[in-house]
């Protein structure tokens, strides 16, 4: 009875059977399809075996270097920057990252001192299109290859700004050295102005640096030392008193080390320059430097004198 049901439905059965084994293949022919028409890539960055750990709540969580990168890297900056711009800065925080490891093998994400976010905030930001930008950021991750910032064979501390003040600032490292940046005259918020009464700035003076000062001619009672660039402050003298310059800046809330100070009508004024302390790569300059064409080792080598670009394993 089996055999003449078989022969009788034999065509039947084979029909059936094909179109359950394509079933089965179909999302993988489609995928494959994809893959070779070039509409899908997936991107595997090679991990660095190092460790982050991430406090949440009473639960922690450890995540590879290299995937931590993306968390720091769209906490500073949009991924809407240009190709150049973000791998530029995904070097710059693998090099931070590692330089602040040492010879550890794991760190804490506090420790580091930076801000970062986390995939679900990504996925609730970015919405329907978070697995086309992750697969984006798995990109850019392959395409800098474990890359970091060497010199003389060791890590650097990579500095970096949000908008220089037309020139980068000389550094405590012979890799910092100023460089011209006339892009960033082009940025927005190049310039601010930051008025003070005389008797705010004796009172600020004297809760937050324990420095005592009559108010009259403040100009010349405090003396700005500059670097010899010029453009940016080194150190402040007030009285007897010297106060280093990004101090000095966070005393008065001011957005750059690079200053100027004069009276003004009743009171006076800071006149800054840029966002930050000026050293290292310029994020503003980044993203022109990177419109214009150029390449992400190149831009670092701009910034950053007498550097290499090497894979770090």
């Amino acid at each position: 009875m089996i055999t003449n049901f078989l022969k009788k439905y034999k065509s039947n059965i084979i029909l059936i059977t094909f179109i359950t084994a394509f079933s089965m293949l179909f999302p993988f022919s489609i995928t494959i399809y994809k893959m070779e028409s070039g509409k899908v890539k997936i991107y595997k960055p090679d991990m660095l075996g190092k460790t982050v750990v991430l406090n949440s709540g009473e639960e922690k969580e450890s995540i590879d270097v290299e995937m931590f990168i993306p968390l720091v890297l769209y906490s500073a900056i949009s991924d809407e920057y240009e190709k150049e711009t973000l791998k530029s800065m995904i070097v710059i925080f693998r090099t931070y990252i590692l330089y602040s490891m040492g010879e550890n093998e794991s760190i804490n994400a506090e420790d580091l001192g930076i801000p970062y976010t986390t995939y679900s905030e990504l996925e609730k930001k970015w919405g329907k299109n978070y697995e086309k930008k992750y697969m984006n950021t798995m990109k850019l991750l392959k395409e800098t290859d474990n890359k970091v910032i060497m010199f003389n064979n060791k890590l650097i501390y990579p500095y970096y700004n949000e908008v220089s003040a037309g020139i980068t600032n000389v550094g405590e490292f012979e890799y910092l050295q100023s460089v011209d940046t006339g892009w960033d005259k082009k940025a927005p918020n190049f310039e601010n102005t930051f008025y003070f009464t005389g008797d705010e700035i004796c009172k600020i003076l004297k809760e937050k640096s324990e420095v005592f000062i009559e108010n009259s001619d403040l100009v010349s009672k405090i003396i700005l030392n500059m670097e010899e660039n010029g453009i940016y402050v080194r150190s402040v003298t007030v009285g007897e008193k010297v106060i280093g310059s990004e101090d000095f800046k966070e005393m008065f809330s001011l957005l750059s080390t690079a200053f100027t100070f004069e009276s003004f009508s009743d009171g006076y004024k800071f006149v800054t320059k840029g966002i930050g302390n000026g050293k290292g790569l310029s994020m503003f300059s980044t993203e022109e430097m990177a419109k214009e064409g150029k390449k992400f080792d190149e831009i670092l080598k701009f910034f950053y004198y007498g550097i290499e670009i090497k894979e770090i394993y």
